[in-house]
């Protein structure tokens, strides 16, 4: 069970780092859809408590890691999707960022198992963002909402991983 160590060692360090993490089906393995959360009330379960985390892990040993978005772990994830027949989220981020939005020069991010991108942005503490859809293909993930991380790997062997890391 090597992938299981090394996803829990991933919690415990975004646990570290004060975010707040939480299992995920990887698919088929877990008994459930790929990426559904694998606790009792989702991502109000995620936690950033070492003891907590490993025990979550431990009790899901073939889960993917998800973090939870906005004030409760201070990240927001603007979720760029690439999927067939649908809107190209990355292609429509650069028509925003024509616009005068910008990702922060600099800002982690990592590919996604479906071929697209999240950036991570940083959020002051206290402030609240709603999630919402910024436009087709793209999703700004915040309070009530989680994102699949790196390591992640995907029952299909598709994996998240860093392109410039946190």
């Amino acid at each position: 069970m090597p992938e299981a160590l090394f996803i829990l060692k991933a919690a415990l360090a975004y646990a570290e780092a004060g975010i707040c993490v939480l299992p995920v089906s990887a698919g088929a393995s877990c008994g459930k859809p790929a990426k559904q959360p694998l606790t009792a009330h989702g991502v109000h379960d995620a936690s950033n408590d070492p003891r907590i985390v490993e025990a979550m892990f431990r009790a899901n040993p073939f889960a993917a890691l998800a973090v939870a978005c906005g004030s409760r772990s201070g990240i927001v994830v603007v979720d760029c999707d690439r999927h067939a027949g649908q809107a190209d989220g990355v292609a429509e981020l650069a028509k925003l960022e024509s616009e005068g939005f910008a990702i922060p020069r600099g800002a982690p991010r990592a590919a996604t198992a479906g071929g697209g991108v999240h950036y991570w942005l940083r959020v002051p503490a206290g402030t609240t963002i709603k999630s919402r859809k910024l436009r087709p293909g793209i999703d700004l993930l915040a309070d009530g909402k989680y994102a699949l991380a790196a390591p992640s790997i995907l029952d299909d062997g598709r994996p998240y991983r860093w392109m410039m890391e946190f």
